[in-house]
This record gives C-alpha cells, structure tokens and sequence, in this order.
C-alpha cells in the first residue's frame, strides 16, 4: 500500500479503525503479545505507550493475580515502569507455584571474612526493595546484604556488609534501609539507628563506595525493655516490658517517652503471650498468641486519646509466630484505611493467612477476616486421620509471608523423613471477596470478637515447589523469605547456608 494513504479514512485498514476498538482488543492480550505489537510502527508504538491502556489492564489483571502493589502506587509510576511492573507481575505469576529445579547455594565456613560463628542459623532473612536480601546471623552481629539480581552459583554478590554490636531490627523507608543496633555500655543500653541508602536518585541502585551506616538517632533502653519496631517517617520506635506496657519513644522529640498498660486483670491472659509489635497508622498493632489488639498511640499526655483499644480473639487457636506484610494504606472517600496481612501456625491446625483492616471513621473499628488456610501436603495419609495423629507425623519448620502479603512460603516435613518440601501460595483477595460473608469478623469500640476455624475457609493453594533430601539436621530450613514482586525464595538452614530458589 502507499504509505501516503495508509491513515487515509477513503481506503480503509488495519490502522484506520476507531481508537475504541483497538483498546478493546488491546486490553485481552498479553504482555508480551503488547511488547510484540510495538515492534512493527509507529502507530501501534503509541497506541501500545497509552496511559490510559495500561491501567485498564492493571485493572483487569488485579482481579485475578496477586499484584504487590496498589491502584495509588501503580498510578504514582511512570509509564515506563508500569510496563515493567505489569510485565514482571505476570512473568512472576506464571512461574511461581512451578517447581523449582535450580537453585544457588552459599554456606559460611570458618574461612569465610562475613562469618562470625560457625553453625549458628540466621536470625533474620528478608527481601528488600526485592532485589536485596538482608542476612543476619545469630549472634546479631555479622549483617550481610546480598544484590540478588546478580546472584551466581560461584560467586554470591556481596553488596555490603556491616558488623554490629546487637542487631535488633530493621525498616525499609524510601529508598533507605534502617536498621537498630543496641548498645550495651557500662550501666546502661541504648538503641542507635542507622540508615543505608540503597538507591541513588540519579543512577538507580546505589553503586558508590558511599554505603556505609549513617547515623540517625539514639535512644537509651531499659534493662527490662525489649525493641520491637520503629517509624522513620515519624521517628518513633516501639519499646516492649514484659509483660505489663508498651512504650513509644520519640526520638525526634529529646527522645520522648509515652507508655501505655497492657496488662489485663483475666489470669488466662498471661498465657496470650506478644508475638510482635507494629505500627499502623494511629495504632500499635499488638500480635499475640490467641489474640490481635489494636491500642492508640499515646497523645503527649495533655490530650486524651480520643481513640479506643480494640481487640480480636482467636478461638481454639494457638499461633506460635506470624510474619507480618507491610502497613498499606488505602485513601477512602470516609477516610484512611490500614491494611495488613498476616501469616501464622497453629501446631494443630496449620497454617492461616488473615487479612486485618483498621479504620477510625466513621466509628473505630478492625477488620479480620481469614482468606485461607493451609496444612501439610501428605498424598498418602488416609482422610480419616485424626489431627492428633496427624501432629504425630508431620510439623511446620519455618514461614514468611511477603511484603505485601499475597505470596508467601512455608517448609514442612514428616517425622521420621529426611525430605523437607517447600510449598508456595498465592492469594488473590479481589476472588475472596466473592466468599461467604461469615469469614469477616469486626472489632469495634473496644470491643471483643472471637472467630475460630471453620470448615468453609478456603484451602491455601499449595503447591510443592522444591525438595531437601538430607539426613544432616543442621540442613533444617530455619528460616525462610519471599519476594513478592520477583517471586524468588531465600531460605536460611541451622547449619547458615542460604539457598536462593
């Protein structure tokens, strides 16, 4: 055809139709058939480079994938990293409940410069930014940060590593690392707050010889106190006294101290014991072993709160730890609203991924609902066991869920086996919506809901992705992390290697 009437309206083709049709046939293919298409003219180039094209597939694809972002975050990006962020999203997606064949193994030894102690297991494992994995090992003093993007099965990229007196926790906060360090000196501990600047506004990932600890704040600490959490953004940290306050120390503000009371006068509230501790939006979440409770954070002492502490009760549970996503907040026309997912094992029962909302319009209130549940995968046990029997067979070695709370990973294994499995899920919550109602449960004004299980909720998908044959214990996976976005999977043994999945 003539190129000078290839758009002439007179002799219609494939370029000349509405804009209302391509976007409807546009909006059904997938990714890389829309990377494909661009690749032929200009005029498919900007047809497939709209805005507006893209979040109509965002939408589509959110409704049934477990996309780590939300709708604000998607917005907030460029057009040229949507693209990628939809793309690795469906790549992640197609590849991530497949098994796993190869993997990349590091292991500490006694000549290795990042070892401090020989066959001690990690402490802490997580992704961040998902493309760095944090290490800690288990004196908390050796941290290690790994650039997984170019992890090599010779040689594992060090990104940094830093040696501290007592690592005590970490926060990832605008292209920024945190991380509390305590110090025991003569008399008295204190917590110091560093940061690390993982990414360069102008070249991306911080590549300079600038990644050493920058100095942020430091707060003394109690000899009966614990840290548990801390907010760069309003530079507040979360101190715990077992088992009576929690208290909220300002460390932008002369290191500032509110404490609240957590001590309830029902003796069977001394077995409830504190999992963790977070903040969400006004709230200090408090995670416990049969219950979720949700306290306001202390006013400067002249104000009274005007907020109520609510409360959730698990009944005929027992969680033993929970691995917690992060705070996401959602702008609704009535207010903000405060999610979180969490991940946690009963011994009896399995394993539960719940959904938590907390609000404060118009009436306080905390949401839980319980979006699934998972136990052992066991082919050849009868449906007739009991779970008394069951327990006796087979157990959870470790959990984590991911950052934003739709993926996550668990390694159980049979007693009396040498084999370990590592099974992935996915959760997509726009599906469950759909479910009964009867799996949502309300907190409100102080209030006290129980919901226990249920043989309506949904079973986790698991699958198994990925064996560990060993008769040597210190291969027990004790720890374990997963990136939502990439979908990758570190798990940490006692013996301290790392596997990269």
């Amino acid at each position: 055809m003539d190129p000078s009437q290839a758009c002439n309206p007179t002799h219609p083709n494939l370029l000349t139709l509405p804009l209302e049709l391509y976007y409807q046939v546009l909006f059904f293919l997938d990714i890389r058939d829309l990377i494909a298409l661009r690749k032929t003219c200009k005029h498919f180039i900007d047809l497939t480079q709209d805005r507006g094209l893209w979040l109509m597939i965002y939408a589509r694809l959110h409704a049934t994938q477990a996309l780590p972002y939300s709708r604000a975050e998607f917005m907030a990006m460029p057009t040229t990293q949507a693209e990628r962020a939809l793309f690795v999203a469906c790549e992640t997606e197609a590849s991530f409940l497949q098994l796993r064949k190869q993997n990349v193994l590091w292991s500490r030894s006694s000549s290795d410069p990042h070892s401090t102690s020989r066959g001690i297991s990690w402490q802490v494992l997580a992704f961040i930014s998902d493309r760095f994995l944090l290490s800690v090992d288990g004196d908390g003093r050796s941290v290690i940060i790994w650039d997984t993007s170019l992890w090599s099965m010779t040689c594992p990229t060090t990104w940094a590593h830093y040696t501290l007196q007592t690592f005590v926790g970490h926060v990832e906060h605008r292209s920024k690392l945190y991380i509390a360090d305590m110090h025991t000196h003569e008399g008295h501990r204190s917590v110091v707050i560093h940061s690390i600047s993982l990414f360069d506004a102008q070249f991306g990932v911080n590549e300079n010889d600038d990644k050493r600890l920058h100095w942020e704040a430091e707060f003394p600490l109690r000899e009966s106190e614990s840290f548990k959490h801390m907010d760069p953004d309003t530079c507040r940290a979360i101190s715990y006294e077992s088992p009576t306050s929690i208290c909220v120390v300002y460390w932008g503000d002369n290191n500032r101290r509110s404490t609240m009371s957590i001590q309830s006068d029902d003796v069977d509230e001394n077995w409830n014991g504190i999992l963790s501790l977070q903040f969400c939006g006004p709230y200090i979440l408090c995670f416990r072993v049969r219950s979720v409770e949700a306290y306001p954070i202390p006013t400067d002492g002249s104000t009274p709160c005007p907020l109520p502490v609510l409360r959730h009760r698990f009944d005929a549970v027992s969680f033993r730890s929970v691995s917690l996503s992060r705070v996401r907040i959602s702008h609704c026309p009535s207010g903000d609203a405060y999610d979180i997912f969490m991940l946690s094992n009963d011994v009896y029962q399995g394993m539960f991924h719940y959904y938590i909302r907390v609000t404060t319009v118009p009436v306080p209130a905390m949401f839980v609902q319980v979006l699934a549940m998972g136990t052992i995968l066991m082919p050849d046990i009868p449906p007739t066991i009991s779970w008394g029997n069951m327990i006796r067979l087979m157990f959870f070695q470790s959990w984590s869920l991911g950052s934003a709370g739709l993926r996550g990973v668990w390694v159980d294994r049979q007693r009396g086996s040498i084999e370990r499995r590592v099974v992935a899920f996915t959760t997509v919550p726009m599906e469950l919506q759909e479910k009964d109602n009867e799996m949502s449960y309300v907190a409100e004004a102080g209030g006290v809901v129980s919901s226990g299980y249920s043989p309506e909720v949904p079973t986790m998908d698991g699958k198994v992705i990925h064996f560990i044959s060993s008769c040597d214990l210190r291969d027990d996976v004790t720890i374990c992390a997963v990136s939502d976005w990439t979908g990758r999977i570190a798990l940490g043994s006692r013996m301290g290697t790392i596997t990269l999945l």
